[in-house]
């Protein structure tokens, strides 16, 4: 009895998410692409349980040791420090739009950097597939594909 019990509670809880917050538990935690010249992280923030508006990711960008030795003396990383809002855009489908907010993140770490990308949960986002692409203008100007859903 008492199984049944808590069987049917169980059930009645999990049935009380909103099709948002089941959208966005079906959203990568961790993502990472690399090439030869750098490496891309994406790392979900943990957002409070009702908070259904926005979709938070560190992104970390690890450039290769050889371009850090090289660039690092020259001024060169202080790039990676300003304009890099546009160096960032959300794909969702085949349309595309830029994130709600892109701040740098001062974490103390000289062999990478950081960013808070803030994507605004909006309902025509919610039916696609949802990447970042990141356009790197420093490196090696490719673009970058990291997909957010989970297999």
């Amino acid at each position: 009895m008492k199984r049944n019990l808590l069987f049917l509670i169980i059930v009645t809880f999990t049935a009380c998410k909103t099709p948002t917050e089941r959208w966005l538990a079906g959203m990568e935690d961790f993502r990472e692409v690399r090439s030869a010249t750098l490496s891309l992280q994406a790392l979900r923030m943990k957002e409070s349980a009702r908070d259904t508006a926005e979709l938070n990711y560190k992104v970390r960008i690890y450039p290769s040791r050889a371009w850090l030795g090289a660039n690092s003396r020259n001024g060169r990383a202080a790039d990676f420090y300003y304009h890099m809002d546009s160096a960032f855009t959300v794909k969702y489908g085949n349309q595309t739009m830029q994130p709600q907010l892109v701040q740098p993140v001062a974490n103390g770490l000289s062999t990478c950097f950081e960013y808070l990308v803030t994507i605004a949960v909006t309902p025509g986002l919610k039916m696609k597939t949802l990447s970042i692409l990141y356009r790197d203008r420093f490196i090696d100007g490719k673009t970058y594909e990291m997909n957010l859903n989970r297999p």
